[in-house]
């Protein structure tokens, strides 16, 4: 009987001295693999690990877009990484975008590349980015549980209220 080739590899946190916990994982059109952890968010290129820093160390949720950008949710944080000069991809905040009372919205448990922009859900604001625009929606109950996206639509769970459902493909009122 003739051995074949793995299937599955296992990487445990001790060696990548990594917290045991990952929160979310993507993989963009390349194959490159994206892993949110506690500690930070770690990148897989098929030979070796590397690490890119983001503030307040939690990446919580990711997701990756049409043009291969990575978006990053954390702990209060939003953002992406961007390229640099030698290659290496660093985590730009997008922060700043948002109006200060807005800034502290704990984790972003759900980040989705839609045909209507960038959504980065925490439980107090659902953000929009969009043309290098931000938009912060409220929840109408008291907080937006979960949030998902399927095909052209975007839906929202809300505490108080249940679902509710926005068609991505028609015009923002």
């Amino acid at each position: 009987m003739e051995e074949g080739y793995k299937i599955v590899e296992n990487y445990s946190h001790r060696q990548l001295d990594q917290f045991p916990q990952n929160l979310c994982v993507t993989q963009d059109s390349r194959g490159i693999i994206y892993v949110g952890n506690l500690g930070a968010l770690n990148i897989y290129d098929g030979v070796s690990w590397r690490r890119v820093r983001v503030p307040n160390r939690v990446v919580c949720s990711l997701a990756v877009d049409n043009n291969d950008t990575v978006l990053v949710g954390g702990k209060n944080q939003l953002g992406y990484l961007e390229a640099v000069e030698n290659g290496h991809l660093e985590y730009r905040s997008l922060l700043e975008k948002l109006p200060k009372d807005y800034r502290e919205f704990g984790n972003i448990w759900k980040t989705y590349a839609t045909i209507d922009g960038i959504y980065f859900q925490s439980t107090k604001y659902l953000f929009r980015w969009k043309n290098g625009e931000m938009t912060v929606h409220k929840p109408r109950g008291k907080k937006f549980n979960i949030a998902f996206a399927i095909g052209n639509i975007l839906y929202t769970r809300q505490h108080g209220i249940g679902l509710l459902a926005r068609n991505l493909s028609e015009p923002s009122s």
